[in-house]
């Protein structure tokens, strides 16, 4: 049978099928442009982490110690894929730029501007040296780009009132006051004696030492600075000797320190308590002086012993990777980059100012201890809960005796006669 539309019939049909295709056209319209409106996740393939270290010159063993503690973490990071930005929706894996300084300010200065303008890193990790990380925390300044210090403990580096520029250990101030502290405890170390090279921090610290055995109303007795470097020490010990110094507090390079603990030996030089500071803790100083070295104490900012969640897994992959026990610089670079970690996951993304913000806020333990940045005596950011420790020699190994809250071993005091 044959059905027969009529024009009128034909129209309505037509009509329906129209508007269904304007419904259709419509809604794949809406939902074209809700998909291009929509905010898209950014692509991003690998965290580019950037810095320059004096892999030359007179520190490139400490500069190479910080490397391999970055080294370390950054493989530590990758193995588990990368850390995780909620920015981009996944884990990236970091790449490390690293370039030699060579313990020049002024190359690391023009490195650090093309780290950021050039190699477009993400995030800046600092140099070795206060000096050097002086003048570079004034490029990340100038790109409002945050910058940690991890072997920067110079004070006048943080009282420049910047917004970018961070510490990875404690300052100077605080090393001088742990060492005051032990000396305000002994009531027979009445007369300091005080030996300072020309080296930036040591000066530093002899201000601050000064300063403070002033306020425990100790005498200090002498006091006379040399030139980094210098070959013969000896008219300087023999007029302290004549002194007759209770404590004898030396501050300088290793090398200085060395030298001066040398000759205070061949002129019997031997107080109650003798106290070096800087590079007490370096491997150098025990291989180099042998048993002239027992009893000494120095100026400690860790310690494989200490109780800090996390230190004795980072004690064991350093070694198993290195061959030896990690000193001072290896503990701030890595907790450096602790604190980076815990500031990017925080801030869920990588953008300079969240993690500026996100560094501001942190309240976290590292296996250097608890870290909160603030403001500490004029000095911005500085952890509130810094601490310096005093160590000992004894035996060959060096062992905690100050604070007593901290100590691994009972002190040996008064200083041994010299071996």
């Amino acid at each position: 049978m044959t059905i027969l539309l009529s024009k009128k019939a034909i129209t309505r049909t037509q009509a329906i099928i129209v508007i269904v295709i304007i419904l259709i056209a419509a809604i794949a319209t809406g939902v074209y442009f809700a998909l291009i409106s929509r905010p898209q996740t950014p692509t991003k393939n690998e965290i580019v982490i950037g810095c320059s270290l004096s892999l030359s010159g007179a520190n490139s063993a400490q500069a190479t110690n910080q490397l391999n503690a970055y080294k370390l973490w950054v493989d530590q990071v990758n193995e588990k894929g990368g850390l995780f930005v909620r920015e981009y929706g996944t884990r990236l894996p970091i790449r490390l730029v690293v370039y030699d300084d060579a313990g020049d300010a002024t190359t690391a200065v023009k490195l650090y501007e093309k780290l950021i303008t050039e190699d477009k890193v993400d995030v800046l990790l600092g140099p070795y040296s206060s000096a050097v990380f002086f003048a570079v925390s004034t490029v990340a300044e100038k790109y409002h780009m945050p910058i940690i210090g991890p072997t920067a403990a110079s004070n006048d580096i943080y009282t420049r009132g910047y917004n970018y520029t961070f510490i990875g250990q404690q300052t100077v101030s605080n090393w001088a006051d742990a060492v005051v502290s032990y000396i305000n405890s002994k009531s027979d170390l009445q007369k300091i004696a005080i030996a300072a090279s020309s080296f930036r921090v040591a000066m530093m610290m002899a201000s601050f030492v000064k300063e403070g055995i002033e306020g425990i109303d100790r005498e200090l007795i002498f006091y006379e600075e040399y030139p980094t470097g210098t070959q013969d020490l000896t008219a300087l010990v023999q007029k302290m000797k004549d002194n007759n110094p209770d404590a004898v507090i030396s501050l300088g390079t290793l090398a200085d320190n060395v030298l001066f603990v040398r000759t205070c030996k061949e002129l019997n030089v031997n107080p109650k308590f003798f106290y070096i500071a800087v590079g007490y803790d370096a491997p150098q100083l025990l291989d180099t002086l042998g048993e002239t070295a027992e009893g000494l104490c120095g100026m400690i900012t860790f310690h494989v012993k200490l109780p800090y969640p996390g230190l004795e897994e980072f004690v064991e992959k350093y070694k198993s990777k290195y061959g030896l026990l990690p000193p001072s610089e290896c503990a701030d670079a890595y907790t450096t980059c602790q604190i980076y970690q815990a500031a990017i996951e925080s801030a869920n993304s990588l953008n300079p100012e969240s993690i500026k913000e996100a560094l501001l806020q942190l309240d976290i333990m590292t296996i250097k201890g608890r870290f909160k940045y603030g403001e500490v005596n004029g000095a911005r950011w500085i952890n509130i809960y810094q601490v310096t420790y005093v160590g000992q020699v004894q035996n060959g190994t060096v062992e905690l005796i100050w604070p007593r809250a901290y100590a691994t071993s009972e002190e040996i005091y008064p200083k041994p006669p010299w071996r």
